[in-house]
């Protein structure tokens, strides 16, 4: 996951608030991409920027538009389908544009744009994929990034403890006289958010 932060979030956002057409980056069809629910609206956003705000919200749908993996998953027929026969295509749109137009951090669309594509690849469930993006809304992006990067639990308690405060683990006291503390496991959302990292690590 590292791979796909950092370095790429500047150049975005300082393509986008320059006017430059970052869209020239997609490798999916403009037809294609148009006619895939709500994320054919933020196709058609990015070429309509107006002011500082509106290119702040074209840089962030630039990095989910151009993550690779999503491309990927967005160019081939049998995964657009399963976002149109899920019967939750508005839904998903809707929280997709409301999650990216709200966060404060550049990274945070390229994570929701791996779990989209995870969604897209049958990883993730409807439900599943909406609690996450509300996940990713509210957490801190550094904590993300070392959870995925760790593929799972890591040493810190208080890393374990803020991932157990978004529901990615849970804390379990350990009540008997003596007792050793607080235990951390991986929840089953925890398991979804990294099988959409497993295979880009």
């Amino acid at each position: 996951m590292s791979s796909r932060g950092g370095s790429r979030e500047w150049p975005l956002l300082q393509a986008a608030l320059e006017g430059v057409e970052v869209f020239a980056k997609l490798k999916v069809p403009d037809g294609v991409i148009k006619d895939i629910p709500y994320v054919g609206m933020m196709f058609g956003l990015l070429k309509g920027a107006l002011d500082f705000r509106d290119r702040a919200l074209q840089a962030k749908l630039a990095a989910f538009l151009t993550d690779e993996r999503l491309q990927t998953a967005l160019a081939a027929e049998e995964m657009r389908a399963r976002l149109n026969d899920s019967g939750e295509a508005e839904r998903i749109g809707t929280q997709l544009f409301l999650v990216i137009e709200k966060v404060t951090d550049f990274a945070k669309p390229i994570i929701i744009a791996q779990i989209f594509a995870g969604f897209l690849e049958g990883k993730v469930e409807v439900e599943d994929f909406l609690q996450l993006t509300h996940i990713v809304d509210v957490a801190y992006t550094g904590d993300l990034r070392s959870f995925a990067n760790a593929g799972g639990l890591t040493n810190s308690e208080a890393l374990n403890a803020r991932l157990a405060s978004v529901g990615l683990t849970l804390a379990t006291v350990d009540g008997s006289i003596g007792g050793g503390g607080t235990y951390y496991s991986i929840t089953g959302l925890g398991e979804t958010f990294l099988r959409c990292f497993s295979s880009t690590k």
